[in-house]
């Protein structure tokens, strides 16, 4: 079957609310590796990679270049996230579970993840959804959304040709990654940011009920 689409979405504020397990998690990892306190709110997780908070939260420390604190870090995150998230599982917002199953029954399209999550943190936060997503493209490396953006996009042309692209995200970050992958862009108010925050996307929904 010749794919022709590509639908990539973003998972906290997008998919689901983890009810800032993942952000609290980050902290007590710093805590207990960096031996530091991160004075961050919503907004400065919101959007961004985890390889650019990993890297925000060593250079804060003064341990950019101390390669084994950046392993225990990493490491120390997911067994946290994990344990959160045995406790206080995410949920899904309203809309996600009927979209993917439309979106995923589409002749010529694949649904995948396009996230600032790592892997790991991605197959904890959306558990048993996370087989649906036929492919993902994660924050593990790169610092910058838009990097991920253009290299998601190189990645599909080289698997399938010049395909249509379309970015489902809740922040600017996300708007700034689809640009950058030459993609569409829908925006959910599901987030940390207004409908008004988010205008320079394509189409903008109050939450993916409205698709």
């Amino acid at each position: 079957m010749s794919i022709i689409r590509v639908y990539l979405f973003d998972i906290d504020g997008t998919l689901l609310d983890a009810q800032g397990v993942g952000s609290a998690a980050f902290r007590q990892a710093a805590r207990q590796i960096l031996g530091c306190e991160l004075d961050w709110r919503g907004r400065d997780f919101a959007g961004q990679t985890d390889a650019g908070l990993f890297h925000r939260a060593l250079a804060e420390a003064e341990r950019l270049h101390d390669d084994a604190a950046a392993e225990n870090l990493r490491v120390f995150y997911h067994d946290l996230l994990a344990k959160n998230l045995s406790q206080q599982p995410a949920t899904l917002l309203p809309g996600v579970e009927n979209l993917l199953t439309t979106l995923g029954a589409e002749v010529g399209s694949r649904v995948g993840l396009l996230t600032g999550n790592t892997r790991r943190g991605s197959e904890l936060k959306l558990g048993g959804l996370f087989a649906g997503f036929s492919l993902g493209f994660y924050g593990d490396t790169f610092t910058e959304r838009t990097m991920l953006g253009k290299a998601a996009r190189e990645q599909l042309n080289r698997d399938f040709g010049e395909v249509h692209i379309t970015v489902i995200g809740d922040t600017p970050n996300d708007i700034a990654c689809a640009r950058a992958a030459g993609a569409d862009c829908v925006a959910v108010a599901t987030g940390h940011f207004s409908g008004a925050e988010l205008s320079a996307a394509d189409r903008v929904l109050a939450d993916l009920t409205q698709w």
